[in-house]
């Protein structure tokens, strides 16, 4: 028997039409588009492949098909009915529908979609437990071509437009039979003589997650929707049942067939043991030569050469960032064919980055390459969404990676109040942007000379001790920077310091909370630190420090500078140069207190 998908086959439903209706105005109904998107390696329609030599299922949406919707709500279920696919791309890899919310639910607040294809589907509630689905099944034996392969799915609907993701709830079995006579024959598949069945020949199929074939009642059935397929002389056929798995081994297993009207059993078994599973599709092969039937050699073939991509997870939702934040998430390519494979994932660019995308990869069986995704908002208060295709050559094609992610107002105004930062860019240069360069090193700033002073308590030009800076520690994706600096006695350590700029210029910001211990009370600061400058390969070019009081307590005899004033100072010759952090600092100033950032000259006559 060659085993030919050996995993959980999905069909993914992305919902694009959420649009955001206001709770206040009444409005009769409501309707909901889904964009149906069905995967390479998913399964909604068995045929066998074009490919010369391939064994693989394809999966494709076809005109006239649809899907049975139904909703519950709270204790309320809503029968949608079925709706029709649209849209159908060339591929018939995606579709759309839309369906009308029924009178009665309410589409602001959560519901429960249940969708079912190829099959009838059902939802009951027990009087101690949440709804449930099931589908009345039964072996269906018929030509390749004709079979529809029912499939499931339940998905929480929130405004949040999620992902639908359908699965198999029925194992596949395909027949190859050879007729090696020179006449036409009528061939019947009739079921087998098992020691234990690995199919239910009738049953209510459950969709609970809990939900254990073997624990299926013991009393099987084998109730067939045979036909007769004609297959001509020297001619083959491959019929296709569709079952529900018992969790037991095809083992010892007779095939039987009614060949021209005559009963016939197989005269040999199959002896190998093969876990027959849910969701999974198996080839069986058979031989007639006009006197008996046999299984090919009595065994289950080898599995055939395959190449089986697959993506995980499928959809990466990123939560709401500064537009000069970042953030990342890694999804895995895995091959779990038999035979290496090649891929490339379409290149990106902009908000949402794949370091390697755009690159032919080779990808050898049972192993998994492992990327990063990186999101860097670059819009303020604005919805992204993206989906990246992965190409291959594997029997299973192309893939899709879905991603989302939302903006916010830029992380500095969190910092530095945007009336404050308004009056500061005159005198200090703010990069925005969410790529800066690297800039871990230290760096002195000599001479450290005014440039600004709002409070006027120093003359434009004055020069305070040197003051040296030491940035590491940075990240480059969350755009983050652990900072330490010292100058004359003081020295100061901020950690997860934000950074933005792009190219060779950047901006690092934070808050610092401080407290000035006077004889009489206790002055509590909020302030803000500025450094701005454009990378070189000797340092900083153009460095500039400013630091504001953003917030301050009471401060009766006014030793503190205001919230809202600002000073800002510069390397007086332009170059912050690289250097070497110091174990001391000795002073070359006149100044009987120099003072550090933020505190007043008065300060030093205590």
């Amino acid at each position: 028997m060659k085993k030919i998908l050996s995993y959980i086959l999905p069909m993914v439903l992305v919902l694009t039409g959420c649009s955001q209706v206001d709770p206040t105005i009444e409005t009769p109904s409501h309707i909901v588009t889904l964009e149906a998107q069905m995967p390479e390696s998913g399964l909604t329609r068995a045929s066998l492949s074009t490919t010369e030599g391939s064994l693989d299922l394809l999966t494709r949406w076809e005109n006239g098909d649809e899907v049975q919707l139904i909703i519950t709500q709270g204790n309320q279920k809503y029968e949608v009915g079925r709706v029709a696919l649209t849209d159908i791309t060339s591929d018939g890899k995606r579709a759309t529908f839309s369906y009308n919310i029924p009178s009665g639910v309410n589409f602001h607040e959560s519901y429960t979609l249940f969708a079912f294809c190829g099959a009838k589907g059902i939802v009951d509630k027990d009087e101690n437990s949440d709804w449930y689905a099931y589908c009345p099944t039964n072996l269906a034996r018929t030509e390749l071509s004709q079979m529809k392969a029912p499939l499931f799915s339940q998905v929480e609907v929130t405004a949040s437009c999620p992902l639908v993701q359908f699965r198999h709830f029925v194992s596949y079995e395909l027949l190859h039979v050879k007729n090696t006579t020179s006449s036409n024959i009528t061939f019947r598949h009739d079921g087998f003589y098992v020691d234990i069945p690995w199919y239910r020949g009738s049953a209510n199929v459950f969709f609970d997650s809990s939900w254990d074939p073997t624990k299926l009642p013991s009393e099987w059935e084998d109730e067939a929707q045979s036909e007769n397929v004609n297959i001509p002389a020297k001619g083959e056929a491959c019929i296709i049942s569709a079952y529900l798995p018992s969790g037991y081994n095809m083992n010892n297993a007779s095939l039987k067939a009614i060949i021209n009207g005559k009963s016939i059993i197989s005269s040999n078994k199959k002896t190998s043991s093969v876990k027959i599973e849910q969701a999974h599709a198996y080839h069986l092969y058979a031989t007639w030569n006009g006197s008996e039937l046999t299984f090919d050699n009595g065994d289950m073939p080898d599995v055939p050469t395959q190449k089986i991509i697959s993506i995980e997870p499928n959809r990466l939702d990123f939560d709401m960032l500064a537009v000069d934040e970042g953030d990342s998430k890694t999804f895995k390519i895995s091959n779990t064919g038999t035979a290496a494979l090649t891929y490339k994932i379409a290149a990106t660019s902009g908000d949402f980055s794949i370091a390697g995308s755009g690159v032919e990869v080779t990808l050898q069986p049972n192993s998994s390459d492992e990327y990063t995704v990186v999101f860097k908002p670059s819009i303020e208060d604005h919805q992204y969404s993206q989906t990246v295709a992965i190409t291959s050559d594997a029997s299973n094609g192309t893939q899709y990676l879905a991603l989302t992610g939302a903006s916010e107002k830029k992380r500095i105004d969190h910092v530095i109040p945007p009336e404050i930062k308004d009056e500061m860019e005159p005198y200090i240069t703010i990069y925005e942007g969410s790529n800066p360069p690297n800039i871990e090193g230290v760096y002195l700033m000599s001479p450290d000379k005014l440039k600004y002073d709002a409070t006027f308590q120093f003359d434009i030009g004055h020069v305070f001790v040197d003051m040296y800076l030491r940035f590491y520690n940075q990240d480059m994706i969350n755009n983050t920077i652990d900072y330490q600096e010292k100058q004359s006695r003081s020295e100061g350590t901020g950690t997860g310091c934000f950074i933005s700029g792009e190219d060779d210029k950047f901006t690092v910001y934070f808050n610092v909370d401080e407290v000035y211990d006077y004889s009489k009370y206790k002055i509590y600061v909020k302030k803000a630190v500025v450094i701005s400058g454009i990378l070189t390969e000797d340092g900083i070019k153009d460095l500039e420090y400013a630091f504001v009081f953003v917030e301050k307590s009471d401060d009766p005899d006014n030793c503190l500078i205001d919230p809202g004033d600002f000073r800002v100072v510069m390397d007086g010759d332009g170059m912050g140069y690289k250097t070497t952090w110091p174990s001391s600092i000795r002073t070359r100033s006149n100044d009987r207190y120099l003072p550090c950032t933020g505190e007043r000259t008065r300060k030093s006559s205590k």
